[in-house]
């Protein structure tokens, strides 16, 4: 057995009846020496191991045991992971991306990872487009199904599907409105305190909205009109 820790192989167990195996006597067996420069070379040519690669990105990313185990499984696994970061993506949200969305998305088209249609650097700019509110992420998994049969960029395919966030309050006052008078029970409830009923006024607007309006907007709207004026 090989112990990889300590850096060194032991027997684990002996036959006691040899001769029961047919073994045949083996020749003595001169010393095989490696040269050091040879040895280099190969331990070069490995890469970085699994181990190495867990220890850094815990350390030098904050993934926990989870996501670090799924990402050095293979390594073009984390390969990939290491692309999207590069091209500027939190690397928590990548890992997100990549076990929920890129690798069930490469079991589905019955593709390895390396065919997979949606480059790295594209992801990212998705993720970019979240991360500065420029889209919900619920939009933004319909832009990754689009990006997956359309050459395009990420800011191209969320014009084409109408998906950009909507954050003008004008544009938001008429689906606040509908929601409130869909569910009088619940703005009833938050105007006395019961502050979780707003929640399903919220799913109403952006049902309504197809997932394109602002959550924060969307909240502070529908408090404002239901607190009415003061």
């Amino acid at each position: 057995v090989c112990h990889v820790d300590l850096g060194e192989s032991r027997s684990q167990r002996c036959l006691e009846m040899a001769a029961v195996y047919l073994y045949l006597p083996v020749p003595v067996l001169p010393p095989l020496r490696i040269d050091a420069a040879l040895i280099a070379a190969q331990r070069q040519a490995l890469g970085e191991l699994p181990a190495q690669r867990a220890t850094r990105y815990r350390t030098t990313f904050g993934l926990g045991a989870i996501d670090v185990q799924r990402l050095v499984v293979y390594r073009a696994i984390g390969d990939w992971f290491e692309r999207v970061v590069a091209a500027g993506a939190e690397a928590k949200a990548a890992c997100n991306w990549l076990g929920e969305d890129v690798l069930p998305a490469c079991h589905e088209l019955g593709i390895e990872l390396a065919a997979f249609p949606l480059r790295p650097e594209r992801l990212a700019g998705l993720l970019a487009l979240v991360a500065e509110g420029a889209t919900t992420l619920v939009a933004a998994k319909k832009v990754f199904r689009h990006l997956l049969a359309h050459d395009v960029e990420p800011s191209t395919a969320l014009r084409e599907l109408g998906l950009d966030r909507i954050t003008d309050p004008a544009t938001l006052q008429p689906a606040v409105a509908a929601a409130i008078a869909a569910l009088p029970a619940a703005a009833e409830a938050v105007r006395e305190g019961k502050d979780k009923a707003i929640d399903a006024l919220k799913g109403h607007v952006m049902r309504a909205t197809r997932g394109r309006a602002d959550p924060a907007l969307v909240d502070a709207l529908l408090r404002s009109r239901i607190a009415g004026p003061k």
